[in-house]
């Protein structure tokens, strides 16, 4: 499954070493770890440069991780997770505290990356992550399915004040 699923999460940003440059951290997802690769290939750099192009992060490449916004180094944890080239990326909570415009530069990239013919499962509790690109919506209360369906069918008032508990 490993091959197949990548996962991206809130607390990974905290396993990245502060002296690892961008490409060193997209590169360390092939090998599933979170450290500079020391015998990394002409082939992996290759690689890298390729999701790095894909992804518009060519101005950010040789930064260090530690000196990114926290939106910028969402996105270079999408790439990471995206190097092994997936079928399924599972983003839990990609937008969670993030400021307003880190939210936006985020949500752009994730639609941008429908492109690369990965299937995107989405975890969050914030609405505004559910842009056009996801074609099915699953709402949970309490570890229960109350809504599945399409954006139109499922995001609705009616549900949106169940799951919230407003109205």
């Amino acid at each position: 499954l490993r091959k197949r699923i990548s996962t991206v999460n809130t607390d990974i940003k905290d396993r990245i070493s502060n002296n690892l440059r961008v490409t060193d951290v997209i590169i360390s997802g092939l090998y599933g770890k979170y450290s500079k690769i020391l015998n990394k290939s002409k082939s992996d750099y290759l690689t890298a440069q390729t999701i790095i192009k894909k992804m518009n992060l060519d101005k950010i490449s040789e930064k260090y991780f530690s000196h990114l916004s926290d939106g910028e180094k969402q996105i270079v944890l999408i790439a990471r997770a995206l190097i092994k080239n997936p079928e399924f990326l599972i983003l839990d909570e990609p937008i969670a505290n993030l400021d307003y415009n880190s939210k936006f530069f985020v949500i752009d990239h994730i639609n941008k990356i429908t492109k690369l013919n990965t299937k995107i499962l989405c975890v969050t509790h914030d609405i505004s992550m559910i842009t056009n690109i996801y074609n099915r919506v699953i709402m949970l209360k309490k570890g229960t399915i109350f809504a599945d369906g399409s954006q139109k069918e499922v995001l609705n008032s009616n549900n949106i004040n169940k799951l919230f508990e407003v109205n």
